[in-house]
């Protein structure tokens, strides 16, 4: 049953929003309201309005790109450290195997000896 009354109101809602779409205020305060934005829309290009806009465009593009840089040179700087880190950890990792490969041919000399 409760199916029927949302159907039934749903029916009636359209019907009412029918008639207010064709009846002839409607429409002519919809066209009213068009032109006034219309004219609205073309007035904004002359306004002021217009040299604010540019105005926070272009703080707003300089403060991206500086942004930008910074990001770019704190990436660098980053880049930078580990490549240094990269090649002390190789200098460290060489210094490691070297003794190791030493301490190796001494133990493989003490098996050949025994």
């Amino acid at each position: 049953m409760s199916h029927f009354i949302r159907f039934a109101a749903g029916v009636i809602t359209g019907i009412a929003a029918m008639q207010l779409i064709k009846s002839k205020s409607t429409k002519t305060a919809l066209e009213n309201a068009q032109g006034r934005l219309r004219d609205a829309a073309s007035g904004i290009n002359t306004s002021p309005f217009t040299d604010k806009l540019e105005k926070a465009q272009e703080v707003l593009r300089d403060a991206t790109v500086s942004s930008l840089q910074a990001i770019e040179n704190a990436s660098a700087r980053a880049r930078a450290q580990l490549a240094s880190d990269s090649a002390e950890i190789t200098e460290e990792s060489h210094s490691v195997i070297e003794p190791a490969a030493e301490t190796q041919e001494k133990i493989g000399g003490s098996e050949e000896a025994s």
